[in-house]
């Protein structure tokens, strides 16, 4: 089968071994569309970087052998090819979304996108673990589906790390699609104000469009200014998405007295951070990644319904144009989320 291939630093187009076959409670899926994710252009742009922060988090399954080959891409959806004789939740031609797992037979637990293995989304066909499949209701194109992983991010983060009150005002730093994931999550919660501050023009009117009820360009102005315009004087809950260099230190030296910081990057630097500042301050710092089956599937829901409508925010893209959609993404002023669709 046909993938895009990460080999010596490099995306190339190449074909490789079909995917491993299913054990009794897995299933085959034929890949329809992968969503390019900031972390695939973490680990494309800076791997040994990426690879520390992975290694020293101990997050062993996706520690990938860099001398090898690997098919990154774990978000995606795709149509249900074959399944294990102990798969009863979805059946052959199911559209799903697939959390990226795989057990393979020695009991190795594999993530999809960081095993040389078992390929990941940008690869024509993957096998995956029946129990990390969610099926996808009637009407969810599956390059809109890709948007699931952001939105679960951003669920995730907004209403079980911050569990930001609602009524409450928020700022959101960054609006690439996990930005915008945070923002629709904070418009569900309730969230009574909605900055969100982005550099680029195209991703500042999706914030907009997704619920966002003021755009900051900070290269034009300081968040900390328009939310003093705006009368709020008190906590602030801020959002990280941007990954950008120093963000959250400097944050700790922005946000007012008690705010709730919560970072929802992965950037690769180390970055100093002053515990003192954030002590007197009396300030509340997360780290959010995370998801569930159950949280995609009401996600799932959400866009299916249009909330956020995310129709004119998806860029398609076929496997040749995989390594240039990664360059233009370094600076992206021309796309909000791209989906890769192998067998286009």
């Amino acid at each position: 089968m046909r993938a895009a291939v990460l080999r010596g630093g490099r995306l190339v187009v190449d074909e490789i071994p079909e995917p491993p076959e299913p054990k009794p409670d897995q299933v085959v899926v034929e890949v329809l569309a992968n969503g390019i994710c900031g972390t695939d252009l973490h680990v494309v742009a800076d791997l040994d970087g990426w690879w520390d922060a992975t290694e020293r988090a101990n997050d062993l399954m996706k520690l990938f052998d860099r001398e090898r080959d690997v098919v990154i891409g774990h978000e995606f959806a795709g149509r249900v090819l074959r399944v294990g004789a102990e798969v009863g939740t979805v059946a052959v031609g199911d559209l799903v979304y697939c959390m990226p797992l795989a057990i393979a037979p020695d009991g190795a637990l594999h993530c999809l996108g960081f095993s040389n293995d078992y390929p990941g989304g940008f690869a024509e066909r993957a096998t995956v673990d029946a129990s990390m499949v969610v099926p996808l209701p009637d009407g969810l194109r599956a390059e809109h589906a890709t948007f699931l992983d952001p939105m679960g991010v951003g669920e995730y983060a907004v209403n079980h790390r911050a569990r930001i009150p609602a009524g409450e005002p928020a700022v959101v730093i960054g609006t690439g699609p996990v930005g915008l994931g945070v923002v629709a999550a904070l418009r569900r919660a309730g969230a009574s104000t909605i900055v969100a501050v982005e550099p680029t023009q195209l991703r500042r009117e999706a914030a907009a469009k997704v619920g966002a009820d003021v755009t900051v360009d900070p290269g034009e102005r300081s968040w900390t200014e328009v939310w003093a315009e705006l009368g709020f004087v008190g906590p602030a809950y801020v959002f990280d998405t941007s990954g950008a260099p120093g963000m959250v230190p400097r944050l700790v030296e922005e946000v007012p007295m008690r705010s709730v910081i919560t970072s929802v990057a992965s950037g690769t630097r180390e970055e100093p951070l002053k515990p003192s500042i954030a002590v007197k301050k009396d300030l509340t710092i997360h780290f959010a990644m995370g998801g569930s089956t159950e949280i995609y599937a009401r996600m799932a829901e959400e866009l299916v319904a249009g909330r956020p409508d995310v129709s004119d925010l998806v860029t398609t893209i076929g496997l040749d144009d995989v390594a240039d959609a990664f360059v233009a993404l370094r600076t992206p002023t021309e796309h909000v989320k791209v989906a890769v669709l192998p067998g286009a």
